[in-house]
């Protein structure tokens, strides 16, 4: 394990093997690129602009300023996608949202 991961292990608590997310860095940061995120959700980096400049994915697009023919490059708004998700997750039937839970034995 190289010292990175041994940093990251003590911060979180958890392993680093089971660390979920994107590649862990020593910067925390609300936007990821279309590349990772892409990663992350299995998606290409194409499919993750496109879904940028569609408005499916709550993201922008960053130019050097005063030239703007230059090509961008895209991010993804974390915050934004987490709150999306957690509404989305939220809104479905309570049978439907909770029925993972039987599968632990739990009640629903």
């Amino acid at each position: 394990m190289n010292e990175a991961a041994k940093r990251l292990e003590d911060e979180t608590g958890a392993p680093t093997r089971f660390t979920v997310g994107l590649t862990p860095t020593l910067v925390h940061t609300d936007a990821v690129t279309a590349d990772a995120f892409g990663r992350a959700i299995g998606k290409t980096r194409k499919a993750v602009v496109e879904m940028i400049k569609a408005g499916k994915l709550p993201g922008v697009e960053m130019k050097i300023p005063g030239n703007p023919s230059a090509k961008g490059d895209y991010y993804v708004y974390l915050p934004a996608w987490n709150a999306g998700i957690k509404l989305a997750f939220e809104s479905r039937p309570k049978e439907i949202r909770d029925g993972w839970l039987a599968w632990l034995g739990l009640s629903v």
